[in-house]
């Protein structure tokens, strides 16, 4: 089989992570090139990505343009880090990547977990005896500690990580 210069993979992946699957690529082919391709624009993904050996990560909103120079780089041997993810930071990345994500709160957890087990809004707030408004808040929050936009994401997360919930998530792979 020809050796790859390099490979773009996801960090969504059917049966492990694009982090666990850089590090047993990298350990069987260490001369491959990695450049993680993802629609997480969150400091630990890529912290935890670079950690596994992969040389990028780019998120998938990125131009055609941006990926071509990503692979430039990556080939001359350097590293690269989408433009979004740079410009999203306030501070230094390295100071980012260097801090672990900020933890849930017990109450954003609940809220999570419950949103994950495919309750509604409305549900959680009855469930949990709290505002429907208050549920949104947490949601917000959850979604700006984990670098997430959009709802549908946060539940993808959920059931690809089920580890940061205190209890797992149901899934039902039928």
């Amino acid at each position: 089989m020809d050796e790859l210069d390099i490979l773009i993979m996801d960090i969504s992946l059917p049966n492990m992570n694009g982090i666990q699957a850089t590090k047993k690529i990298l350990l069987e082919r260490p001369n491959i090139k990695v450049l993680i391709l993802s629609m997480y624009n969150n400091p630990t993904f890529v912290q935890q990505t670079l950690e596994a050996g992969a040389a990028g990560y780019l998120l998938k909103e990125s131009l055609v343009d941006e990926l071509r120079i990503a692979i430039e780089l990556i080939m001359d041997g350097k590293n690269y880090l989408s433009e979004k993810i740079l410009s999203s930071f306030d501070f230094n990345i390295q100071e980012k990547l260097s801090q672990p994500y900020e933890p849930l709160t017990q109450r954003e957890n609940d809220v999570f977990e419950k949103l994950a087990n495919g309750m509604t809004v409305r549900d959680i707030s009855e469930e949990l005896v709290i505002s429907i408004y208050t549920v949104y808040t947490h949601l917000s929050h959850i979604k700006q500690k984990l670098g997430i936009e959009k709802t549908t994401d946060m539940i993808r997360y959920a059931i690809e990580n089920p580890l940061i919930l205190k209890s797992s998530i149901s899934v039902d792979n039928t």
